[in-house]
């Protein structure tokens, strides 16, 4: 049977989507195709373990738990939308979460173990956007503020 794992932080998780997002999206398309009438019946398992905040860190700290207790034998493909939240900055404009070389560190460790660990890997990532409408996203849970700055994104694209 195929798994697949959704891995990432908020923009995985479905954050601001009125109907949820598009790993939501996902998972209703493969319902859709094993539960209709004259369906496929139970071709795949979807894992949504993607968490609102995580890091490319949190990622690579906790998937290979998550892996080790939901992997069956079978196919396994890996959709990770993680990176955000290391390319912003709390509270003032310049305190970013991580520097350009952790980022570029942590992430190519993660997509060599995602390699190892999965059939298939599939990364999303961020479109650039207007900062004016942005910046700065107040934390409710803090009281703090957080700075995504385009800038700090684009120093982080991985090539």
């Amino acid at each position: 049977m195929k798994q697949i794992f959704i891995l990432g932080s908020s923009n995985a998780f479905g954050v601001g989507g009125e109907n949820g997002g598009w790993a939501d999206k996902i998972k209703k398309h493969y319902q859709k195709k094993m539960y209709q009438e004259s369906g496929l019946g139970e071709i795949c398992q979807i894992y949504n373990f993607s968490k609102p905040g995580a890091t490319v860190g949190f990622v690579l700290d906790t998937y290979p738990d998550q892996l080790k207790h939901y992997g069956i034998k079978g196919q396994k493909v890996a959709i990770v939308s993680v990176g955000g939240n290391n390319a912003k900055a709390e509270n003032t404009k310049d305190n970013y979460v991580s520097s350009v070389e952790k980022f570029e560190q942590q992430m190519g460790q993660l997509f060599d173990k995602l390699n190892q660990d999965f059939d298939d890997v599939m990364a999303l990532g961020y479109r650039f956007y207007d900062e004016t409408k942005t910046l700065p996203k107040s934390n409710p849970m803090t009281g703090g503020c957080s700075f995504f700055g385009m800038s700090e994104r684009k120093n982080l694209i991985v090539s």
